[in-house]
């Protein structure tokens, strides 16, 4: 009895490293306008791309979200007061287009990602990313 004991309690000791290791998922980089932490980006035609990285062999994408707020401590808080895509099946992490508020001129807004794999399991957010509008405008200059 304590053999079939004993080997029921190793097999699911194994079972949950085998679940743990398949939620192992991750984003290894991401980027706004293909670069780091940009300046400038313009105001409509803004697109966002990320790695995926995973220790499972042929695991991918199902899903994604991206988030973005007006400051550090709303990203950090969860209040994402100026886009937040919900959940998007696709496995798509190339230059996915920014579909949130209106964005103003000369701002710093903040952004995260993170990702649904095969298994249905979520990842980890991003680093906390941000991305500077550009002053396209003469009345994008005024100090005022």
């Amino acid at each position: 009895m304590k053999k079939a004991s004993l080997y029921i309690l190793l097999s699911l000791i194994a079972f949950f490293i085998h679940v743990i290791s398949y939620a192992d998922i991750g984003i290894a980089g991401s980027s706004c306008e293909n670069k780091i932490n940009p300046l400038g980006v313009d105001l409509v035609n803004l697109h966002f791309s990320w790695q995926l990285s995973s220790k499972e062999n042929r695991n991918w994408q199902k899903a994604y979200q991206i988030v973005c707020a007006s400051s550090l401590e709303n990203i950090e808080s969860g209040k994402y007061d100026v886009w937040n895509s919900g959940r998007v099946q696709s496995s798509r992490s190339l230059l996915l287009a920014y579909r949130g508020k209106k964005l103003n001129p000369g701002i710093v807004y903040y952004w995260q990602v993170r990702v649904w794999d095969r298994h249905n399991a979520v990842s980890a957010w991003s680093g906390q990313n941000h991305f500077t509008t550009g002053l396209f405008s003469p009345s994008d200059w005024d100090g005022a």
